[in-house]
């Protein structure tokens, strides 16, 4: 499988986060001008790979991740598809994603290195109560080298 999946990419941003990432708490839907920390875990993978065999460049991991407050109780889904940009030497990856939430969708998208203990994305877009989201996404990844499991903090400006 790509690398474990593109070392499980979150995601996320994940939140992904947008990270990849995981967007905003059950109680707050229109958290613009506030950050919000979340919990995201995969869930679902499938991968690409297209020629030569194994992680190459136009690779891609299709992901499904689960969004959980702090203390675990679901509040969305995460779905992401991330594509190889360079090869095993420099590990990056470029991912897009939509965090599906009470109140709406959130938009996220930026690039992840596979080396990394952190990484961060910005978000796009939304709809709903997000509509006009922007601001950024930090991931942290929690349970190394499977990198399944992250905390994703949202900051959304406004």
């Amino acid at each position: 499988m790509l690398r474990s999946s593109l070392i499980a990419v979150a995601a996320i941003g994940a939140a992904v986060a947008v990270g990849g990432a995981g967007f905003a708490s059950a109680a707050s839907p229109a958290a613009h001008g506030h950050t919000i920390r979340v919990r995201e875990t995969i869930t679902a993978v499938g991968s690409v790979d297209v020629a030569p065999a194994g992680l190459s460049v136009g690779d891609e991991s299709i992901l499904h991740l689960r969004i959980a407050s702090l203390a675990g109780q679901q509040i969305g889904v995460n779905n992401a598809v991330c594509t190889v940009l360079a090869p095993l030497s420099a590990a990056l990856t470029h991912c897009v994603g939509t965090g599906s939430l009470p109140g709406g969708t959130i938009e996220w998208g930026g690039d992840l290195s596979l080396n990394a203990e952190r990484d961060s994305f910005a978000v796009t877009g939304g709809t709903g109560a997000y509509r006009d989201a922007a601001g950024q996404i930090d991931i942290r990844y929690t349970n190394p080298p499977t990198n399944t499991k992250v905390i994703v903090t949202v900051r959304l400006a406004g």
